[in-house]
Order: structure tokens, then C-alpha cells, then sequence
């Protein structure tokens, strides 16, 4: 059974999305464990873009795999 972790930054205009599964219980692969994952390739990211009541989503190279790190996300290229 797979359970899912959820990251949430709002900025202004902008809000990054990051979601993660981990299995339960104690697995050992590469899943999410603990709050200290945040700098492993293991998130789906989305950026979204808000802008004169235009809503723009977009992903790392236009990718939603879940290959990247979240403490990357402002650095990523979105497309």
C-alpha cells in the first residue's frame, strides 16, 4: 500500500507543488521516509503560475516524473 507526502510553497504569484509516495510499512527502496528527503530525486513537481487571472501549470523540463529534488524547485527550468 503506498500513502503519499504532499509539499506545499506559496510564493507570491507563484506555488510549487511537490507530492511523493512511500510505502507502508517499512520498506527500504527509494521512497519518501522522512521531512529529511527534501534533497532526494524522489518528487513530482509543479509550478504554478498565477498572473492577471491567467493560471499557468507547468513541470520540471516538462517532465512529472518523480525524479527530482524539492529543495530544487525554484532552479528547475519549467516548461
Amino acid at each position: 500500500m503506498l500513502d503519499y507526502k504532499i509539499l506545499i510553497d506559496e510564493q507570491e504569484g507563484v506555488t510549487y507543488v511537490g507530492i511523493t509516495s512511500y510505502p507502508k510499512p517499512n520498506y527500504n527502496d527509494k521512497w519518501y521516509r522522512d521531512e529529511s528527503q527534501t534533497a532526494d530525486p524522489i518528487w513530482k513537481i509543479m509550478k504554478i503560475t498565477e498572473d492577471d487571472g491567467l493560471t499557468e501549470i507547468s513541470y520540471p523540463e516538462g517532465d512529472y516524473s518523480a525524479k527530482f529534488a524539492w529543495d530544487d524547485r525554484a532552479s528547475l527550468n519549467y516548461i
